[in-house]
C-alpha cells in the first residue's frame, strides 16, 4: 500500500508540472535520484505510515540570459525537500519595421535583433537611396541690396543643393569666394563621416555667403541661420567642430560670432551684435574690398616669398597692437580680433594680424594656414607655403616693432623650426633661439569648439631664392644697398668721394626700392658705423666725402653713419618727415635733437639753436678719436637739457640707461681744439658737473 501511495504522489507531481510553463526535465533533485531527502526516505523505510504531500514555495530565482538558463529554486515548508526548475534562455526581440528609402538616406527591409545582446535574428536588406527630384533655381538680376545670382538646382524633396547658386560680382575683390581658405575643410575630409561633415560645412557656407552679400539683417539674438544637422547623423560635438572649421577657413566673415548655440538637432550661425545691421556691414565690406585692392596692387610679385613679404610689411605698417586702457592688457574689442583691426581701425591683436595675412594670401591663391596656440599666452600666427613647396612660420604680431628702426622686424618671417630668430639689428647681442621654442601650436582635436587640425611639417632648410631677398646687397653706381623690407633698402656703403646725392629710390632687377635708411650692414645685421670707408684687409680709412644730400624718403639714420672727417655739409630735402638740416648740420625734423655736426666744417665756433633739447652721442665725433675738430668752442642754446642720447635703433625720443652716454660732455671737449670751451647762452663757461 505504501508503494501505491508513492507512485500516486509521483504521478500527481508530473500531472501538476504538465500544466506549468516549466520544462519537467529541469527538475534537479537535491540529493537522491528519487527526489526526496534522506530523512524522508528513512521514514518510508522504517514503515512510517504518514508520508505527506509536499507544499513547495519559491525561495530564490536567477533570471535567464540570452544564452544561459535561469533557475528557480523551491523548498517544501514541511520536510525541507528542495527542487530546481530551469528557465530556458530567450532573446528579447526588437522588430524594426521596414524603412522606406528617400533621396537623403537609403532604406531597409524589416530588421529583427535582440535588445539585450544585439544579435541579429533577421537581417534587413538595404534599399538603395532614391534620386533627387531636381528643381531649377533661376538666375536673378542684381538689386539694390543683393548681387545677381547664377542659375542653380536643388532637390524639391529634401532641399539638397545640387548646383549652388553663385553671386555675380563686379570684380574679384567684392566676391567673398575669393577669400576662402581650404585647409580646415581638407582636414574634415580625413575624418570619419567626412562626407557628412563636409555636407554640413557646405550648408553653413551657403547661409554665410548669402548673409554676407545679400544686405539682410540678422534675426533676433543675431541668428543668421539655423541648420539641421541631425539628418546627417552627426553628433552635436561634430557639428560644432564643423562650425569651428568653417569659421577658421573664412577670415572675410568678421561678423561670425564666437558664440555658437545648438540643440540635439540644429546648430545656429550667429552674428556679433555689432554686425547685425546690413547697412553697417555694407560700410565695413567696402572698406575691406578697397583695402585688399590697395594691398594687392602694392604687393604684385612673381614669387610667393615676395608677395608674403609685402603683405607682412604692409599689415604691420597699417596696424598697431591694441591694448585696453591700462596699456598692458590686449584689447577685448570684437574688431581687434578680426580683420577690421587692419582694414578699419588700424589697431588689433594677434588674431587681426594673422587673419588679415590669411585673407590676403587666400586672395592671391598662396597656400597658408591660420595657426592657434600658446606663446606666453593664447596666440595666433601663420604657416605659408613658399616657392620651394615647403612650409614656413610667420608671426606678424611679434614682428611689429613700432619703437624700433622703421617699425618692422623680420625675425619671425618665413622661418623653419631650427633657424635662429634670436638676432636683432644694432649693437645688441642676444641668445640664439628658434621659432618653435617660443610657439606651441594647439594639438590636433577633431571635435567640438576646440577643433584643431594637424599641421604639416616645416622645411628642414632655411628658405633661399634666386631672386633678391631680405638683407641681400646690391650695387647701383657707387652706392651699395641692402634690402630692408619688401620695397625698401638701406644705404650701406658709399664708394666714392666728393659730393654724394643719395637717391630717394633705386631700381634693381626691375624692382623699384625706396631708400629709407642709412647705416652699415655686417653679417646680415644693420649696424651703427661710418658708411664711407675704404678697407684694405687690415685697416679702414674714411673716404674723402665732402657733402651728403639726404632725400625725403629716408626715415632712419644709424649712429655714426656720417663719421667722415672730410664731411663739410649734410643737407636734407625739406619734405623729409624725419630729419632737417640747418647750415649743413643734421637735426631731427623738429630741431629738438642735434644729430650730427659735420666734422669737416671750418668754423671755429658753433652756436646750438635754442630749439635743441638733446645733443646726440657722437654729434661732434670724428672717425679718428685723436683727430681734433676745427671748432675751438661751442655755445649752447637756451633749450639744451641733455647730451649723450644714442639712437641704437630706437631714435632720440626717450633717454634710457641703455641708450645714454653719460660722459659725452667730456668726449666733446676731447674733440674740440684749442681752449676747448663750452659756453652757456649768456657767455659764461658751461660746467657739466653743475648742470
Amino acid at each position: 500500500m505504501k508503494k501505491v501511495k508513492v507512485i500516486i504522489l509521483i504521478l500527481a507531481v508530473f500531472i501538476t508540472l504538465a500544466f506549468t510553463s516549466c520544462d519537467i526535465s529541469s527538475f534537479i533533485p537535491d540529493t537522491d535520484t528519487d527526489g526526496y531527502t534522506d530523512e524522508f526516505d528513512d521514514k518510508l523505510n522504517n514503515g512510517d505510515q504518514n508520508p505527506h504531500e509536499c507544499e513547495f514555495v519559491l525561495i530564490s530565482s536567477t533570471a535567464p540570459s540570452c544564452t544561459e538558463n535561469g533557475i528557480k529554486q523551491y523548498s517544501c515548508e514541511v520536510c525541507g525537500q528542495k527542487k530546481n526548475v530551469n528557465i530556458a534562455p530567450a532573446h528579447t526581440l526588437v522588430v524594426e519595421a521596414e524603412r522606406a528609402a528617400s533621396c537623403e538616406t537609403a532604406g531597409r527591409t524589416a530588421h529583427t535583433y535582440c535588445k539585450i545582446c544585439g544579435v541579429v535574428i533577421t537581417q534587413g536588406e538595404e534599399i538603395p537611396k532614391l534620386s533627387h527630384t531636381e528643381v531649377i533655381d533661376p538666375a536673378t538680376e542684381a538689386t539694390a541690396t543683393s548681387p545677381a545670382k547664377t542659375e542653380g538646382k536643388h532637390c524639391s524633396v529634401c532641399g539638397y543643393v545640387i548646383v549652388k547658386q553663385q553671386f555675380v560680382f563686379s570684380d574679384d575683390y567684392s566676391n567673398p569666394n575669393s577669400y576662402d581658405g581650404t585647409y580646415a575643410y581638407e582636414s574634415l575630409l580625413k575624418l570619419n563621416k567626412a562626407e557628412k561633415l563636409t555636407e554640413l560645412y557646405n550648408l553653413i557656407d551657403e547661409k554665410a555667403d548669402y548673409f554676407h552679400s545679400s544686405g539682410i539683417d540678422a534675426g533676433d539674438g543675431g541668428i543668421v541661420a539655423s541648420i539641421d544637422y541631425s539628418a546627417l547623423g552627426l553628433t552635436s560635438e561634430e557639428a560644432i567642430a564643423v562650425w569651428s572649421a568653417y569659421r577658421t577657413d573664412h577670415p572675410l566673415y568678421y561678423w561670425i560670432s564666437t558664440k555658437v548655440t545648438y540643440t540635439s538637432k540644429v546648430i545656429e550661425l550667429k552674428a556679433y551684435d555689432e554686425y547685425i545691421d546690413a547697412d553697417v556691414r555694407s560700410v565695413y565690406n567696402s572698406k575691406i574690398y578697397t583695402g585688399v585692392k590697395v594691398f594687392v596692387e602694392k604687393a604684385l610679385s612673381d614669387t610667393a616669398y615676395n608677395t608674403a613679404l609685402a603683405f607682412h610689411d604692409l599689415i604691420i605698417l597699417a596696424c598697431d597692437y591694441s591694448y585696453e586702457e591700462d596699456g598692458v592688457t590686449p584689447s577685448d574689442d570684437v574688431w581687434a580680433h578680426n580683420i577690421l583691426g587692419v582694414f578699419d581701425t588700424g589697431y588689433g591683436v594677434c588674431e587681426s594680424y594673422a587673419k588679415s595675412f590669411q585673407l590676403l594670401l587666400n586672395f592671391c591663391k598662396i597656400d597658408n594656414i591660420l595657426v592657434f596656440g600658446y606663446a606666453g599666452e593664447a596666440h595666433a600666427w601663420n604657416l605659408v607655403k613658399l616657392d620651394d613647396g615647403e612650409w614656413y612660420w610667420c608671426d606678424l604680431t611679434w614682428d611689429d616693432t613700432p619703437e624700433f628702426m622703421w617699425g618692422i622686424s623680420h625675425r619671425y618671417f618665413c622661418v623653419n623650426d631650427t633657424e635662429n630668430v634670436g638676432w636683432i639689428d644694432g649693437p645688441w647681442t642676444v641668445e640664439s633661439s628658434t621659432f618653435i621654442s617660443s610657439h606651441t601650436p594647439y594639438q590636433k582635436d577633431d571635435t567640438g569648439s576646440d577643433f584643431a587640425y594637424e599641421l604639416p611639417a616645416r622645411s628642414e632648410t632655411v628658405f633661399d631664392s634666386a631672386k633678391i631677398m631680405l638683407r641681400d646687397t646690391f650695387k647701383v653706381g657707387d652706392l651699395t644697398y641692402a634690402v630692408a623690407d619688401y620695397k625698401s633698402v638701406q644705404l650701406v656703403s658709399i664708394d666714392t668721394i666728393g659730393s654724394v646725392v643719395i637717391p630717394s629710390s633705386v631700381v634693381y632687377e626691375g624692382v623699384t626700392f625706396d631708400v629709407i635708411s642709412i647705416g652699415r650692414i655686417e653679417n646680415g645685421l644693420f649696424k651703427t658705423g661710418c658708411i664711407a670707408v675704404e678697407y684694405d684687409g687690415t685697416y679702414k680709412t674714411p673716404l674723402e666725402v665732402t657733402e651728403v644730400y639726404i632725400p625725403e624718403s629716408v626715415i632712419f639714420i644709424w649712429d655714426d653713419a656720417f663719421d667722415m672727417n672730410s664731411l663739410e655739409a649734410i643737407n636734407v630735402d625739406e619734405d623729409n618727415p624725419s630729419f632737417a638740416s640747418l647750415d649743413g648740420v643734421l637735426f631731427n625734423k623738429d630741431f629738438t635733437t642735434l644729430v650730427k655736426y659735420p666734422t669737416g666744417k671750418t668754423a671755429t665756433n658753433y652756436t646750438v639753436p635754442d630749439s635743441v633739447i638733446r645733443i646726440a652721442a657722437g654729434a661732434f665725433e670724428n672717425f679718428y678719436i685723436n683727430l681734433k675738430l676745427t671748432l675751438t668752442s661751442i655755445t649752447l642754446g637756451s633749450g639744451v637739457e641733455s647730451c649723450g642720447i644714442a639712437n641704437r635703433g630706437y631714435g632720440y625720443d626717450e633717454i634710457t640707461d641703455s641708450n645714454f652716454v653719460s660722459d659725452e660732455w667730456s668726449n666733446i671737449r676731447n674733440y674740440l681744439s684749442g681752449s676747448a670751451k663750452i659756453f652757456n647762452p649768456d657767455g659764461t663757461e658751461f660746467d657739466e658737473n653743475a648742470a
